[in-house]
């Protein structure tokens, strides 16, 4: 799916990009793919994933951003659904949506107003940390149909066990797969594989064997194990 995306500094007009399957750093660094020339913005603010239907969005910034109502922390990363406008900074706003099915203006005009008002809830928001995570978890669906000797929630036990900064994006990306898989595996499988396709490009993961038994090997079977899982699910619709 194509995705166009509107950067909006307060003051000024919306500067639209679009958005195809790829990785997008976002910044005020020139050689950034999405430069935005504005003192507020970080030399590289954040960095966007896409692929196929869905998006991902990374916080590279030392402070928060928004995501509709959800606070982004440091380092993490987060589903951006269309429609939701990232808070970047103070005055500098991003709206995404499917060039497909972008409307006139008279439904942009309405669709800011809608932004408008999300900006200020997300300001009040709380930060969906670990916590949420693991009582959402408590809904989540079988870790595989395979025979693994551990599940998901171990994987994470040891992924914060180990305080290396190295796991810090492994963990990430595996809380946000998890994420998706809880939400959209039975509703949407393509939206969780995709989610479990970060984590597998993750170079401490993608450049492991997955008979290696490694914190990293036991991710990267965990993740080809639910791929395969929701694979089925769509090969049975």
């Amino acid at each position: 799916m194509p995705f166009g995306m509107n950067v909006q500094i307060a003051g000024s007009s919306p500067l639209e990009h679009s958005l195809e399957d790829g990785r997008y750093r976002i910044g005020s660094r020139p050689e950034c793919e999405i430069h935005i020339d504005f003192e507020e913005v970080s030399a590289v603010a954040a960095q966007l994933d896409v692929r196929g239907e869905a998006v991902f969005i990374r916080n590279l910034n030392p402070f928060p951003i928004y995501v509709g109502e959800h606070e982004l922390s440091s380092s993490q990363q987060a589903e951006w659904p269309e429609g939701h406008t990232v808070l970047l900074t103070q005055s500098v706003s991003l709206e995404l949506f499917d060039v497909k099915g972008k409307s006139d203006s008279a439904s942009a005009e309405e669709h800011a107003k809608r932004s408008r008002s999300t900006i200020q809830i997300a300001v009040t928001g709380l930060c969906l940390g670990l916590g949420l995570f693991l009582l959402l978890n408590e809904k989540a669906p079988q870790d595989s149909t395979k025979s693994l000797r551990y599940t998901f929630t171990e994987l994470v036990v040891d992924l914060k066990t180990d305080k290396s900064p190295k796991y810090d994006a492994v963990l990430n990306y595996m809380i946000d797969a998890r994420v998706s898989d809880v939400r959209w595996g039975l509703e949407d499988p393509r939206r969780a594989i995709s989610a479990y396709q970060l984590l597998l490009d993750e170079p401490l993961v993608r450049d492991i064997e997955p008979s290696d038994d490694s914190t990293e090997g036991r991710i990267k079977q965990f993740a080809l194990a639910r791929v395969d899982d929701l694979s089925g699910l769509l090969s049975g619709r």
